[in-house]
């Protein structure tokens, strides 16, 4: 599965390429707008991806981004660290080290002073940005665990592995659990309201929680799909109405379901899904009011597309491809694509995975052909100078494929 992530505008879309870099896209353009690597970049295995934010001002250097709401992006590593970057600056913040195992999520808060985290040791940790430690560390299972899910006061977090408990953040108890997935959770998402959670766990079923603390009901319905379901976006489309988006990152359709939310509704057989997008994507979303944007790998590249998904509220029955465009604000230096590495000054050196490996001691290959790319393009990156007689002889022996400048 692609590690990738929209911000929440779905201005930009995060992507960990095949060779460890973290890449920036453009959703309105489709173009790459930014690459950054770090010294443990082939050392590292990264496993989890979320966007955050630092502050609530904006500031002349952030004023690409909404209200420097979207230039954080944190990333957890298969050896137990988590990895800041600031997308502004181009380097790394901060590297949090506390897991023994995986980190297989994690999540800011709404205001950008923590991020959480859970990880296959069986524990969350809570984060504070600022001073770049951990604030709480607790275990609450005997088994690994695999995604996270604040509500939107952020007063309860949602743990999921194969059991699901909500955890009251002030005294860190548990004061609900679940049990209906047979695997391990793979997205957990509450509706805006807070009434209701929504779990996947790579299977057929979305199961409908009741996440009310103050009664003893659970699950309140499930909702069925042809193929497994991996990844949940939820619209609160009304009081009580909810539009339910589930797909797989390699699945060759999207599900789209309505649930509505009653006493009345009290019905155990599962719910079919009112529309299907007959397309895979690695990652989708609810974008706006009444559409959808989907991300598609197309050869090292991405496709994004919209699609209109209601009318009247409903939920139609074919969904199509529209012209719907995003109001993405161009950050100030999208220019061209720019690679930002240790030799740029601008990167933290990570400590990461055990220092240097011996295929990092030097530049990368991707790095050498960036190299090539700039004196091509005629952009100096650096300092120094490639004879053309060399880098044709370079460029032959290694890169027998086209170049293309962004």
């Amino acid at each position: 599965m692609p590690i990738a992530a929209f911000d929440d505008h779905h201005d930009y879309f995060a992507t960990i390429s095949a060779d460890n870099r973290l890449t920036l896209w453009n959703v309105a353009s489709g173009q790459l707008k930014k690459e950054f690597v770090e010294d443990t970049q082939l050392a590292n295995t990264y496993t989890s991806m979320a966007w955050g934010s630092s502050s609530t001002k904006e500031t002349k250097e952030s004023s690409g981004l909404r209200g420097m709401r979207q230039n954080l992006l944190a990333i957890g590593t298969s050896t137990g660290g988590i990895i800041l970057w600031d997308l502004n600056q181009g380097k790394v913040l901060k590297f949090f080290e506390g897991h023994r195992g995986k980190v297989t999520h994690v999540l800011f808060s709404k205001s950008g002073d923590f991020i959480y985290s859970c990880s296959d040791d069986m524990h969350v940790i809570q984060w504070s940005i600022s001073a770049g430690v951990a604030v709480h560390k607790f275990k609450k299972d005997t088994q690994p665990l695999s995604r996270l899910a604040l509500n939107s006061d952020e007063t309860v977090l949602a743990v999921g592995g194969t059991v699901i408990k909500l955890l009251d953040l002030a005294s860190k108890r548990v004061v609900k659990k679940f049990g209906g997935h047979q695997k391990s959770v793979t997205n957990l998402l509450f509706s805006d309201d807070d009434k209701i959670l929504f779990s996947a766990a790579n299977d057929r079923y979305v199961i409908v929680w009741d996440s009310d603390t103050d009664n003893n009901t659970n699950q309140l319905q499930s909702l069925i799909s042809e193929i497994p379901t991996q990844e949940l976006d939820v619209h609160t489309q009304s009081d009580h109405l909810y539009h339910v988006m589930g797909y797989s990152a390699s699945g060759p359709e999207i599900s789209l379901w309505e649930y509505r939310h009653s006493a009345e509704n009290s019905s155990k057989k599962p719910k079919q899904p009112a529309s299907k997008v007959r397309v895979g994507a690695v990652r989708a979303a609810f974008h706006e009011q009444k559409n959808l944007i989907l991300a598609r790998d197309a050869n090292t590249k991405y496709n994004f597309t919209y699609m209109t998904y209601q009318e009247n509220d409903e939920i139609i029955a074919e969904i199509k491809e529209n012209s719907v465009k995003s109001s993405a604000t161009p950050l100030q230096s999208e220019k061209k694509a720019k690679v930002h590495t240790p030799a740029d000054g601008k990167v933290a050196r990570s400590t990461l995975g055990g220092g240097k490996s011996a295929e990092n001691s030097g530049q990368t290959i991707q790095e050498k052909l960036d190299v090539i790319q700039a004196d091509l393009s005629k952009e100096v990156y650096d300092d120094g100078k490639v004879n053309n007689e060399s880098l044709e002889i370079f460029y032959n022996n290694h890169y027998r494929r086209e170049i293309v400048i962004l």
